[in-house]
């Protein structure tokens, strides 16, 4: 009979997890925009959790945009983009103009929506 360590199965445990929580971050061909739209993801308000929709078109404006937030009302909107200014390389540019095309993030939308109080 073989004898296995607890060391040994934490560690295999530990690799699981790991690989598991890997793949589950991994875009699957329609998640990554292969469909031919766009995929729009945006956290709204103060909910962690982001919300996901897809736009059948390569662009949006911050009118259509609109169209996809369930919840009306007045809001402020700001969209993660790529930017030199900041060490960072990113930035959230707020946009108000709704003829405006909105900024991509790894070939995805992805804003923040606030409620103005």
């Amino acid at each position: 009979m073989r004898t296995i360590s607890v060391a040994t199965i934490s560690t295999a445990a530990t690799t699981i997890a790991a690989a598991a929580s890997v793949s589950s971050l991994q875009p699957s061909s329609q998640q990554s925009g292969t469909f031919g739209g766009l995929i729009v993801g945006y956290y709204l308000c103060d909910d962690p959790v982001p919300y996901r929709s897809q736009w059948p078109d390569p662009e949006i404006t911050l009118g259509q945009f609109k169209h996809l937030v369930p919840k009306k009302g007045p809001f402020r909107f700001f969209f993660k983009k790529a930017s030199d200014e900041f060490d960072s390389g990113v930035v959230q540019q707020e946009i108000s103009n709704d003829d405006a095309t909105l900024p991509l993030w790894d070939g995805k939308v992805v804003a923040k929506v606030e409620r103005i109080e």
